[in-house]
């Protein structure tokens, strides 16, 4: 990402010069490199989703070597094993030994859960190994509803996933991962809790790595979402006559800081536990892909991304790698140069040398400066030249 800002008293466009004055800037024999003109390219978003509604799923965050990231232990110690969370043993089931994460759920009978877990195992020969996991909902008016991995339903009654690996026949070295739709009945209101209990072993060289716990809410298309909510992918076609495919480009949504107020109706009030942000239409969380309304404005976000991006890779960009001498120069500041057809480059990576003077810079090239050439530089969508009057703030 690219960001131009400028105020009244500042521009932070800088002339490229040889010469000596101390107003412009020198630059020392570099390099200069041709990104070709793309032939096409392809848009993908994925709405903000959340790939799980509990926080460091993977166990890839710790703060410390026993103590995994947002998830609580009782009774129990564990160990950070690579990404993984390497379990303690027991010779007998314990239900009060386990570690945990709940979170807030909202009634909705058109949603359903999305369950997928993964542990390795090691039992060495004659020493059987049980793993244990369970998934408990805990309802506003008092009620708890465990969820039975043998029938698919609801249990009032405690019930846990249980899988014994056998080492009669010889030492078991496997990774087990389980993959279900669950909760199909619809989500209660109230708390879902993930407890990982210690694993049963007679041996003490046997061991568990859990490597996830995800949880992720579905979404009945009649509730205003497509069910699963994937990727979204577009091929855009710039110039069928260039051969090079500029492969894919991610949008990243922003995190909206008040997503309640945003959800209607209250059957897909779990999207809060779902999107980190999304495109909106109007207040409602529907049909991603298309307007986004506000402030009396109405466009196609995606459309206008796609004609940005398309904007400057149509025709062939430079790129140079030079040392630039001065005083003048910042992480921010356009380059125009004025030898080069008054082409203006933007910074994408800048080191500092403090003791001789000296940028390293690596900066692209975005459009071109007032000059003999057109277009005369970047311009907004209604034609106004960005870079030709100060206080305008542009992000690429």
């Amino acid at each position: 990402m690219f960001t131009y800002s400028s105020t009244a008293s500042h521009d932070p466009v800088v002339d490229t010069t040889s010469a000596t004055a101390a107003d412009l800037v020198r630059i020392t024999p570099g390099m200069m490199f041709i990104n070709p003109a793309w032939g096409k390219y392809t848009l993908i978003q994925n709405y903000g989703r959340r790939d799980s509604i509990f926080d460091n799923p993977d166990f890839t965050q710790w703060n410390s070597p026993t103590d995994p990231k947002d998830w609580l232990k009782i009774g129990t110690t564990v160990e950070r094993y690579g990404d993984k969370m390497r379990l303690s043993r027991v010779t007998a089931f314990d239900s009060n030994r386990h570690v945990s994460q709940y979170k807030n759920t909202i009634n909705a009978p058109l949603e359903s859960f999305h369950v997928k877990f993964s542990y390795d195992v090691f039992c060495p020969s004659g020493s059987d190994c049980t793993f244990y996991l369970a998934f408990k909902a805990h309802t506003t008016t008092g009620y708890d509803y465990w969820y039975n991995f043998d029938t698919g339903g609801l249990s009032a009654s405690f019930k846990a996933y249980e899988k014994l690996h056998d080492a009669s026949a010889g030492t078991v070295r496997e990774t087990n991962t389980v993959d279900v739709i669950a909760f199909t009945a619809g989500i209660f209101a109230g708390t879902i809790t993930a407890y990982i209990y210690c694993f049963k072993s007679a041996s003490a060289t046997a061991y568990v790595d859990v490597d996830e716990v995800n949880i992720s809410i579905l979404l009945a298309e009649s509730a205003g979402l497509t069910e699963p909510i994937e990727n979204n992918e577009q091929e855009i076609i710039i110039n069928p006559d260039n051969n090079f495919d500029g492969g894919e480009q991610e949008m990243l949504i922003s995190d909206i800081p008040d997503r309640d107020s945003h959800i209607v109706p209250t059957t897909i009030a779990n999207g809060k536990l779902i999107y980190y942000g999304g495109m909106w239409l109007d207040s409602a969380q529907l049909n991603p892909t298309g307007k986004w309304t506000g402030s009396g404005i109405t466009g196609r976000l995606a459309t206008l991304l796609q004609n940005s991006i398309s904007k400057f890779v149509e025709s062939p960009q430079q790129i140079i790698s030079v040392p630039i001498v001065s005083k003048l120069l910042f992480p921010s500041s356009v380059i125009k140069e004025v030898n080069n057809a008054n082409r203006l480059f933007m910074i994408r990576r800048a080191s500092w040398d403090v003791l001789n003077g000296i940028w390293d810079v690596e900066a692209h090239e975005i459009g071109l400066g007032s000059g003999t050439l057109t277009p005369a530089a970047l311009q907004a969508e209604d034609g106004t030249d960005l870079l030709a009057e100060d206080g305008q703030t542009l992000t690429i």
